[in-house]
């Protein structure tokens, strides 16, 4: 399902297991909600835009809180692409700091 950043180790995950994760995830609590923007705020790269042309990116965002503020945000990124007339979401991308 892709690598982590900074080891570039396998994510060995299930379908399943990620999108549980996701399905707990409280998306109206998120500190901002972006459409169709390209954000960095850390290491990882975001190219969802480049590698989905024409596709339409949403971006939860949570800050980071307390003394470790720049290291404990994180964003959850949904990338739906249009077939045949309909959308589809495609691809799910996590941005989190990392070492």
């Amino acid at each position: 399902m892709g690598e982590r950043d900074g080891s570039g180790e396998f994510i060995y995950s299930s379908l399943s297991v990620s999108m549980d994760t996701l399905a707990r995830v409280r998306y109206a609590e998120a500190d901002s909600v972006l459409f169709n923007s390209t954000t960095h705020r850390g290491n990882c790269l975001n190219n969802a835009l480049e590698a989905y042309p024409g596709a339409i990116v949403v971006e939860y965002y949570w800050a980071g809180t307390g003394d470790q503020a720049d290291f404990n945000w994180h964003s959850t990124r949904f990338v739906y692409v249009e077939y045949e007339g309909e959308w589809f979401l495609t691809a799910v991308a996590g941005d989190h700091w990392c070492t």
